[in-house]
């Protein structure tokens, strides 16, 4: 049986804001490095999932609750990225058919 070292716990805004950063500077890397586009990778349970998903996000801030507060992450980052990598760099978004 393992035993979970540490216990989960609600980011932060400061934190989720962050997280949000660090996808802008990824973005601007890939475009630096000569990319055409970057994926927003928003499925298959990972964080941007986390929030969309009624079932998991159970926050009751500005992060969670209706539809839009969930999305709220994901169109965050996309807003962010697209403003710091122009318009002819791609921004695409995986996301999951069935949440």
């Amino acid at each position: 049986v393992l035993t979970p070292v540490f216990k989960p716990r609600s980011l932060e805004e400061s934190e989720i804001l962050h997280i949000v950063d660090l996808f802008v500077d990824a973005a601007v890397l890939a475009k630096q490095a000569g990319f055409s586009g970057v994926q927003i990778h928003a499925a298959h349970g990972y964080l941007i999932s986390q929030f969309l998903s009624p079932l998991v996000n159970q926050r009751t801030d500005q992060w969670g609750g209706n539809k839009q507060n969930r999305r709220r992450l994901l169109l965050t980052i996309v807003e962010r990225v697209k403003q710091n990598v122009g318009d002819k760099f791609i921004v695409g978004v995986k996301l999951n058919s069935a949440d």
